[in-house]
């Protein structure tokens, strides 16, 4: 039975809400004699507007629910006024209603705060992880963290990364919002430090620790400090953008290793073929667009199959390794070093003329002898050399694979006139092609 009054309750404050008419005030007062004929309590009125509240509440914009609380009361009143003809409790129920909206109110009042709490995390949130989304750089990454705590906490930001190498590495905003200041060779706080160690997020004074943890592994940890401190709410979403940042830097790292991996030879620390015919393209097309030349050496390792043959694969391959680092460390800051294959090996020389790449190719042919690497397999006293073939752009050739050619083909002329030299390419020069030789 109650539910019936109950619902007819509930449809007379809606129609109320929508419009407040006499007609409607005289309808509640027909209802409350009613509900006092059938043994209603006054109780039982309050737990109907309630009730009622809470259904309409449902419906209606957070806005609109002030509104409908002084409409709601005017409805009760009357209700409660007329039911108060037949009961001498009217006041008692009166002043338990208005306590127990009172009441309700604070807690509404308090429910808006917590939900205005909630939207502001979930939009930085949504603002950080879209931004980190489209974004594979560390350096970027570290960036656009230390910029959102920074904006949101208001307090110093410092972000410390562990690098491949196990070292330190720390980032701090900058003014520029784009750019991040990195740090290394850093003194590193001792709260974060013990971070390192896995220990769970601390608080002490003035600083809030947080650890970057992925699969129970800790690769850094965010550092705010702030004279005032900081409130539990701030400490929980400081918290929840930390587990963001770990996979953000983790993904970022991921794909350093994969596009070093896409662009290095793994055996000699050099950039892989593939990538050096990009650079090569790139190089031809600016040398094109401001008219300016360039020169490539191939490189190859004299006698390299007898060595092999005498020593191993695995000395071989430590061979390979110490030409290329004898390569790397003899060319200039703004050449390129890449391994063609096998045992040759490909220099990019930007802005430079044959003549003044001859004098790198030389320096770098002496390097090689001068390190004596036996090569016992072709005498006592034989060492590794390498030959070299020096082709120019646009001199020589246009395109990338003429340019190779080229150099190719002098690097062969190198190889006819007894090896261990330089050779610059000349028109006359001959060409390989497979085992053959053609003019």
């Amino acid at each position: 039975m109650k539910v019936q009054w109950q619902e007819t309750y509930f449809k007379l404050l809606h129609q109320y809400s929508l419009q407040q008419s006499e007609a409607i005030l005289y309808e509640a007062s027909k209802l409350s004699k009613a509900l006092v004929e059938k043994g209603v309590g006054p109780e039982d009125i309050v737990q109907f507007h309630l009730e009622a509240l809470e259904k309409l509440f449902k419906d209606i914009s957070p806005l609109r629910v002030p509104g409908l609380l002084l409409i709601s009361f005017d409805l009760l009143l009357e209700v409660m006024m007329a039911y108060a003809l037949n009961f001498r409790e009217y006041l008692e129920v009166k002043n338990r209603l208005i306590e127990r909206l009172e009441n309700f109110n604070q807690e509404l009042a308090a429910a808006n705060r917590a939900l205005e709490m909630k939207v502001k995390e979930l939009s930085v949130i949504q603002e950080l992880t879209k931004e980190l989304g489209s974004c594979l750089d560390l350096d970027r990454t570290a960036g656009i963290i230390t910029r959102h705590l920074q904006e949101l906490l208001n307090c110093e930001v410092n972000l410390y990364i562990i690098s491949s190498n196990g070292e330190w590495q720390g980032y701090t905003p900058d003014d520029d919002p784009e750019a991040v200041i990195i740090s290394k060779n850093i003194d590193v706080p001792p709260p974060v430090l013990e971070a390192r160690a896995g220990e769970a997020v601390r608080v002490e004074g003035r600083d809030l620790t947080l650890p970057l943890v992925v699969d129970r592994e800790v690769g850094g940890a965010i550092y705010l400090q702030r004279d005032v401190g900081f409130s539990a709410d701030e400490f929980r979403l400081a918290d929840i953008i930390a587990g963001y940042a770990a996979l953000a830097i983790e993904r970022a790292r991921l794909y350093e290793t994969m596009k070093f991996q896409a662009t290095i030879d793994a055996k000699t620390g050099l950039y892989n073929y593939q990538h050096m015919m990009h650079l090569l393209e790139k190089e031809i097309a600016r040398a094109r667009r401001y008219q300016r030349t360039f020169t490539i050496a191939m490189l190859d390792i004299d006698d390299f199959k007898i060595y092999n043959d005498t020593h191993g694969h695995h000395q071989g391959d430590k061979a390979l390794q110490k030409i290329a680092a004898l390569i790397k460390a003899n060319i200039r800051e703004v050449d390129i070093a890449a391994r063609y294959g096998g045992e040759e090996f490909v220099i990019i020389m930007p802005e430079t003329s044959a003549l003044e790449a001859s004098v790198v190719a030389e320096r770098v042919r002496r390097a090689i002898m001068n390190a004596g690497i036996a090569n016992v397999g072709c005498g006592p006293d034989r060492l590794l050399t390498v030959s070299i073939g020096l082709g120019t752009y646009p001199h020589d050739a246009t395109t990338a694979g003429k340019l190779i050619d080229a150099a190719d083909s002098a690097l062969y002329e190198a190889k006819r006139w007894g090896k261990n030299v330089v050779r610059v390419y000349s028109k006359t020069d001959r060409r390989r092609s497979g085992d053959a030789e053609v003019l």
